[in-house]
């Protein structure tokens, strides 16, 4: 999906271990790969954002 500033999706996924990847053109392009797990009967809203590497390298975290 290709969302905009401010927009949102909402999906249903079935229980067990859930990977994606995130990317964005803002500051010459981020992007990053996670995953968690998820159990049955178990809901979860998922924000995705970049923050800087506190270790001042320059480079973006995906957090989740």
């Amino acid at each position: 999906w290709d969302l905009e500033k401010g927009q949102s999706i909402t999906l249903l996924i079935y229980p067990g271990m859930v990977s994606f990847s995130a990317s964005t053109p803002w500051q010459g392009g981020l992007g990053d790969n996670a995953d968690f797990f998820i159990n049955e009967n178990e809901e979860r809203a998922l924000w995705l954002y970049f923050v800087p590497d506190p270790s001042g390298s320059g480079e973006w975290i995906l957090q989740f």
